[in-house]
Formats: structure tokens, sequence, C-alpha cells
């Protein structure tokens, strides 16, 4: 399904990230993957902003409020990234 119009209320941008299985996302990859414009639904996106439904995590990048996966927000954050140390051995089961 390709979207041809513009995101009309915050609720129809929440159930096109449920959609798409967005959870976390870039305003780039919101677009490549929906094919809207960013002028289609960027003012939704303030109002769940505002209401506290996505976060803010840098600029740019948006999270779902409650997708709290701190490994998957930390690749994102850094790609080229790697854990190391306790958080390592916590992550194997081994502290």
């Amino acid at each position: 399904m390709i979207p041809q119009k513009v995101i009309s209320t915050p609720d129809a941008l929440l159930k096109l990230l449920d959609e798409y299985e967005l959870d976390i996302f870039t305003g780039q990859s919101f677009a490549e993957r929906t094919r809207l414009k960013l002028t289609d639904w960027m003012p939704q996106l303030r109002t769940l902003i505002k209401y506290g439904l996505i976060d803010i995590i840098e600029r740019g990048k948006y999270c779902r409020h409650n997708f709290r996966n701190e490994y998957v927000i930390g690749n994102f954050l850094a790609e080229d990234g790697v854990i190391a140390y306790w958080t390592a051995l916590n992550l194997h089961g081994l502290t």
C-alpha cells in the first residue's frame, strides 16, 4: 500500500507507523518507506511529540514512547558502535 495523500490526523500517522512496523525511524527512512513528502506528515509528528507518543532521541531520529530496547536504540544512534565489558557480559547472561 502506497499512501498518496496528506496524513490528516495524528491517529492516521500512528496507524501508518503500525502498518510499516516503525518503532524507531528517521525522517528520511520514514519518507523512503512510505513514499510521503516531509510536508505531508511532519505537522502530525510534531503533535505526537507534543503529547509524548513519539520521543526525539537525537536530531532527526524518532522513537515511539513505549519502545525500550536499548540495544536497538543504541545501534540506531551509533551504527558502527559495539558493546563491551560489563554490557557484553550482561547481554550474554554472564553477570
